[in-house]
């Protein structure tokens, strides 16, 4: 007991001396403003909005200090997309709780916590205000349109309770009418006046016996509007309703591009060879490609011959008009080994779509096409993504996936590629700041895992207090124990550990992880054990069951990185298809980052010039660059209790390093990302204002 009571003592006198802007550095001051970018409208200069003579007075005992930054109190506030309640709360016994009800119903728990250095300067003497800052993702699909009363209550340790009722509405978002506006106008000025069409496409149109005829009109409308009407048309159906086809046909003044083919509308494949495009598109009833879209394949191909497989971004067409955007990430072959990401429109150069259905040598009359978009990426020289939607759908090829947990933990049992679980060294810098936390740490490793092979490796480093008691504690814990008593790094902390570790694989881990469920480590080391694989990461929640990492994308401001889906909740409908699959990303955080000896050799461990930040984004650059996959693994969940592990150090040297060594990397775009998105938000919105620049993106498959 007296070893914690001087360790919280420390930590107490250590915040106050350190936690100024000078000294967190311009990581954590770059973060704090992408977060209050939205709040910007909303603050006098130099000075915290709410923060008045009134509420200095008021932190005297235990009263809750506080104020709500989005939405504002007393404003008109109107909302039109998911979005986060954000402000600042504290009380000398410190806050137990920040609930959000709307219309008088519990919806939400705050993730409480967050650094507001703003706070800090303005209430100094209080020690609760470094990291008093509140975030709520509000999902906004199951609220009606018109106005909302919001309630944030925020509940102290000792009791009491202080609440903020703010008025909404919600009105319909135009944030993607914006975009197509602004983008379907420059698409059509681009492409109307280019020269005549160089490579000739097959359009191959699916029909279901009992297919929409208003629906197949529209795909054979969007087909003669075509600028590039180098093509023919393929329609495969059973042809009991051939007449009907033919008139349609007709209607669209098609007729000479078109052959009639009486199969059944799945035996598509055999018409391939009869082809006479160099290209081959397939299309279902209801399919409406923009016009420009054939120029756009045409120029793809024309400009590089090495691309055989072609995809781009989609959204889905109703009596509400366009709606619903897809917009993909460039090449991601293992993410489309476990879902088909590239849904329509896709297309495959003739010669390698006859390779592709030669290899897969199953029923062709019945071929699934996520097998064939499988076969066909592995048989291409190039794919490209083109960043631009060229198609609208009657109902969207992607849907909304769920894994079945029966399937994984089957798949679990097997062990990577049916061979014996390798053995993990888990390793886990400590000071240990928080002896509660670190507590849970270590018991969900070694009571909540499932695995058969763990060594796990404590680097105890800058202890503070009784060195005596806190080897007396470690010991308790079947664990290895080594000491780093040079100067806090981060990179040559967890570098150290490797070199006494013994595993295969190796498992850096921040003491303030907590394992969720017993599957977590199981699911991590399958997927890395995947073709090409050098790193893996997996879905960190926060408290609140909010989640705080779901991989890190590139970004051309601040840091460089953002963590995906930060504060989402992974339930929001139109991200499942992103959400419940393992996929490339450019980077994963180093707080629970499980990576191979052999790339961890490779790669000569974590970059000691960087012994701060930076670095898991750093190493994971690195392993790409040398042929590693990156991979998060949504299914192995943990929980992160964010900040407790460091804090108070400046990371600007750090930070200025990165940007010196990556900037031009980090300028140009997220891979795994699309560059129509909202670089300011991590919730995969598009950026109403963004102007396409068709900047294909062509990836060795």
């Amino acid at each position: 007991e007296k070893y914690r009571t001087e360790i919280a003592e420390a930590g107490k006198r250590y915040v106050l001396d350190n936690l100024n802007e000078s000294a967190v550095g311009r990581r954590y001051v770059t973060r704090l403003g992408e977060i209050q970018a939205m709040r910007t409208m909303h603050y006098s200069r130099g000075a915290v909005q709410g923060i008045t003579p009134e509420n200095r007075a008021a932190d005297s005992g235990d009263e809750i200090t506080g104020n709500v930054d989005f939405p504002m109190v007393g404003h008109s506030n109107q909302v039109s997309e998911a979005f986060a309640v954000e402000g600042w709360v504290f009380s000398a016994w410190g806050i137990g709780s920040v609930d959000i009800h709307i219309d008088a119903e519990l919806v939400d728990r705050a993730h409480y916590g967050i650094l507001r250095q703003d706070v800090f300067e303005a209430y100094p003497h209080m020690e609760n205000a470094a990291k008093s800052g509140f975030c709520c993702q509000i999902d906004i699909s199951k609220l009606s349109l018109g106005k909302h009363t919001l309630r944030v209550s925020a509940k102290s340790r000792s009791g009491n309770l202080r609440s903020w009722e703010i008025e909404f509405a919600l009105v319909k978002s135009t944030r993607y009418v914006e975009w197509l506006k602004k983008n379907d106008e420059i698409s059509l000025q681009k492409w109307r006046g280019l020269l005549e069409a160089r490579n000739p496409i097959s359009l191959i149109i699916r029909a279901a016996p009992d297919f929409d005829g208003a629906l197949l009109g529209q795909t054979l409308g969007s087909l003669a509007a075509q600028i590039d009407q180098k093509f023919e048309i393929i329609i495969v159906s059973d042809g009991t309703r051939h007449e009907e086809i033919r008139a349609l046909v007709a209607k669209a003044v098609l007729s000479e591009k078109t052959q009639f083919e009486r199969h059944d509308f799945g035996d598509w494949t055999s018409r391939i060879a009869h082809c006479r495009g160099v290209v081959v598109g397939l299309l279902d009833v209801g399919d409406v490609l923009r016009p420009w879209a054939l120029s756009v394949v045409d120029d793809v191909i024309s400009a590089n011959d090495e691309v055989d497989l072609l995809y781009a971004d989609e959204d889905s067409i109703s009596d509400e008009g366009r709606t619903k955007p897809i917009f993909k990430p460039a090449w991601s072959p293992l993410f489309l080994d476990h879902h088909n990401y590239i849904g329509r429109p896709w297309f495959a150069k003739k010669d390698v779509m006859r390779q592709a259905l030669t290899a897969i040598a199953s029923d062709a009359n019945y071929l699934d096409e996520h097998v064939l978009l499988r076969e066909l990426g592995s048989l291409s020289r190039l794919v490209c993504h083109i960043p631009s939607v060229l198609v609208s759908r009657a109902e969207c090829a992607i849907q909304a996936g769920k894994i079945e947990n029966g399937q994984i933990e089957a798949a679990l049992e097997k062990g990577p590629r049916g061979k014996v679980f390798p053995k993990v060294s888990i390793i886990i810098p400590t000071c240990l700041g928080d002896v509660d936390l670190f507590a849970r740490c270590l018991s969900g490793i070694m009571n909540t895992t499932d695995y058969p092979d763990i060594e796990v490796i404590i680097v105890v480093n800058n202890l503070k207090g009784d060195r005596a008691a806190a080897m007396d504690y470690l010991n308790k814990w079947p664990f290895k124990v080594i000491y780093w008593d040079k100067a806090f790094s981060w990179s040559e902390v967890n570098n150290f550990g490797a070199e006494q570790a013994a595993g295969d694989f190796f498992l850096f881990m921040n003491d303030d992880i907590e394992p969720l469920d017993e599957g977590w480590l199981k699911a991590m080391v399958r997927t890395l054990d995947a073709r090409s694989v050098g790193v893996v990461g997996p879905l960190l929640k926060y408290p609140n069951n909010t989640i705080q990492h779901m991989g890190m994308n590139f970004v051309p401001s601040g840091s460089g990185v953002r963590h995906l889906f930060r504060f989402c909740r992974g339930t929001e409908n139109d991200l499942q298809w992103l959400m419940n699959y393992a996929r490339e990303v450019s980077a994963v955080t180093g707080a629970c980052l499980l990576t191979t000896r052999e790339c961890f050799t490779a790669m000569q461990g974590f970059d000691a010039d960087l012994p701060l930040v930076c670095n898991d984004t750093d190493y994971c650059i690195r392993a790409r660059m040398n042929g590693y996959a990156v991979i998060i693994q949504p299914t192995a969940k943990l929980i992160h209790h964010e900040g407790v592990s460091r804090a108070g150090l400046s990371e600007v040297e750090d930070v200025d390093k990165f940007w010196a060594k990556w900037g031009k990397l980090l300028k140009a775009g997220d891979p795994f990302t699309n560059p129509n998105l909202d670089s300011a938000r991590d919730d995969w919105v598009v950026n109403p204002v963004i102007q396409q620049a068709y900047e294909y993106r062509v990836t060795h498959a």
